[in-house]
Formats: structure tokens, C-alpha cells, sequence
């Protein structure tokens, strides 16, 4: 493991942070607008381009019977077939977020000067009372 200098170190400092760093949402448009409805009576699972039945398997296995009741186990295969572009299946289709909605994160830097606390020094005077072996 390699160490760094102490001057070379970044640790946080408490400080309120500037307005021009904070991370706002902001929605040009409702993300809810062109979302599809859901069949109350789901059909049975097809697999489709990225919800494969690998990842049906997945799911399967994480919410087990006990969890969710047969019906609403089907809901969640469709709910998921249908918007299986939200989801990330693998790491090749992983993303980010839309810059329209989240701008960059930009994380600030301020500048200091580190301090320490001394070391306290023994006199030499106590020193033969004080340490023994």
C-alpha cells in the first residue's frame, strides 16, 4: 500500500458549502409523461432484449415466495418487461444520469492550512522517575 505525505493528503473540512456547488433536479419535462400502463391482469413472462430469463431468475430467487404473492410476482415481470431499459443488467449498459435533469457533480476544494497538535515534551529533569523498564 502506498502512503502519501501528509501535504499530499485531501480530508474534509466543516464548512457550509457554496451555492454554486449544490446539485439541484430540475425536470424540462415530466419523466412520467410517455410511461405505459400497467395490465392489472399481467400477461405471463416473455423474454425480451435485456430482461432475459437469467435475470427473471434473479429476481426470483431475491423476492422469494414469502415476499410477494404469485399475482404481484407476475405485476413485477411485466412492470420490468416494460421498462427494462430503466434497469442495468450488466455492466456494459451502465449510464448516468441526463444532464438536463442532474447537472455534473463538481466537488469543491477549499484551501487550508493544516494544523496538528504538538507533541508534549517530557523535561529530562523527570524523565528517571517517570520511565521505567
Amino acid at each position: 500500500k502506498h502512503c502519501r505525505p501528509v501535504h499530499c493528503r485531501i480530508m474534509p473540512v466543516p464548512t457550509t458549502l457554496p451555492e454554486e456547488f449544490r446539485v439541484i433536479c430540475h425536470f424540462p419535462t415530466d419523466p412520467l409523461e410517455g410511461i405505459s400502463q400497467l395490465n392489472p391482469v399481467p400477461p405471463p413472462y416473455t423474454p425480451t432484449g435485456c430482461y432475459t430469463q437469467e435475470c427473471k431468475e434473479i429476481i426470483d430467487r431475491i423476492h422469494d415466495q414469502s415476499f410477494l404473492w404469485p399475482e404481484e410476482m407476475k405485476a413485477v415481470h411485466h412492470l420490468i418487461m416494460l421498462q427494462e431499459h430503466a434497469s442495468m443488467w450488466n455492466e456494459m449498459e451502465k449510464g448516468q444520469f441526463k444532464h438536463e435533469y442532474f447537472p455534473p457533480v463538481v466537488m469543491p476544494v477549499i484551501e487550508h492550512i493544516p494544523w496538528r497538535v504538538p507533541v508534549l515534551l517530557i523535561p529530562h529533569s523527570s524523565l528517571p522517575g517517570k520511565v521505567t523498564s
